[in-house]
């Protein structure tokens, strides 16, 4: 989970804010179930780490003006990932991968999505192309900042479940809901092509420096 959380997050560093909301939603939610299990080192850490992200969107939200880059979301993922396994040490195996699972279901997502669409097309899967997340949501029409708060409420809704889990208020099979509808979300996004339909526009003054490209979002 730690090696996995750590490498997941720079997946989504390819559009502007992506990287940056899930990494604030998902830092709160481990800082929730380190206060609800009394470690206050842990919650005031991943508090800072929310608040330090939140305070970074301001920079990296469309159009970004900074990114945090290979080794900034490396950093993060392996900070937030350490924190929610120890958040979780010592419990039940079953619920705590589940509760791992939901705070991380949105990650985890757009892996097993690049993994699933470059097995599908038989492309190199560590080669890069625009075929993340956020790539194959603009490609449905939305815009760059509602890519972003999709993406957020996406990142919230696993983690405010693995929250509960964590805490006692729903079961543990609440988690299978998460896992469930991440799938299906995978799934339909993976039949989505992967060659841009925008049209080309002029780059301007006011274009992010983060990303490229017709998407405005970086390949990889």
């Amino acid at each position: 989970m730690d090696r996995g959380g750590r490498r997941r997050l720079p997946g989504l560093d390819h559009g502007d804010g992506l990287a940056g909301t899930a990494g604030v939603v998902t830092a709160f939610g481990v800082a929730a179930c380190a206060a609800a299990e009394l470690m206050e080192g842990l919650a005031l850490l991943m508090s800072v780490t929310a608040a330090a992200l939140a305070g970074f969107l301001l920079h990296n939200w469309h159009p970004a003006r900074a990114g945090l880059g290979a080794g900034g979301s490396l950093f993060t993922g392996f900070l937030v990932a350490s924190g929610a396994v120890f958040a979780r040490a010592g419990q039940g195996i079953g619920a705590g991968a589940g509760v791992l699972s939901a705070l991380t279901a949105l990650v985890c997502a757009d892996a097993v999505l690049v993994v699933l669409a470059r097995r599908l097309s038989r492309w190199p899967v560590t080669r890069g192309r625009p075929d993340h997340l956020g790539h194959r949501l603009r490609r449905l029409g939305l815009a760059p900042r509602a890519v972003t708060v999709l993406v957020g409420a996406g990142a919230l809704g696993g983690v405010l479940v693995g929250v509960a889990v964590h805490t006692g208020r729903v079961s543990a099979g609440a988690a299978l809901w998460v896992a469930a509808v991440a799938a299906v979300v995978v799934v339909a996004l993976a039949r989505l092509p992967v060659t841009p339909v925008f049209r080309p526009r002029q780059r301007s003054a006011e274009a992010s420096p983060q990303v490229t490209g017709r998407l405005r979002v970086r390949n990889g």
